[in-house]
């Protein structure tokens, strides 16, 4: 359906942020993280720096979407000022994720 309609190119570019967002979750819904992904980059590029709390919002579902990618999220973005609180869950996990992965790669070349 959202494929059919048509968005109006004289939105604004936070109406454009927004409307990639819901894109780009629509996708990951329906599994396709790899286009999941651009979209929700495009959507943090189009928004405006002030959109603090929709920044934040939109980088929790991309951290996620690169975490189900087998991505790890760089550690910069939980480090930043304006996501320190907001990304401390995401961080933990992301951090765990990362624990974990380092230790089957050790356990695959010790049994290798």
């Amino acid at each position: 359906m959202v494929e059919k309609a048509t968005f109006p190119e004289s939105a604004s570019n936070s109406e454009q942020a927004r409307y990639l967002y819901y894109y780009g979750r629509i996708k990951a819904i329906q599994l396709e993280y790899t286009e999941a992904l651009d979209y929700l980059v495009k959507s943090l590029r189009k928004a405006p720096s002030s959109a603090i709390g929709f920044r934040q919002t939109v980088e929790k579902l991309r951290v996620t979407v690169e975490l189900l990618l087998g991505n790890i999220p760089e550690r910069q973005l939980f480090l930043q000022q304006a996501n320190k609180e907001a990304l401390a869950p995401y961080f933990e996990l992301t951090k765990g994720i990362h624990i974990v992965s380092f230790i089957c790669m050790s356990f695959t070349c010790i049994f290798a």
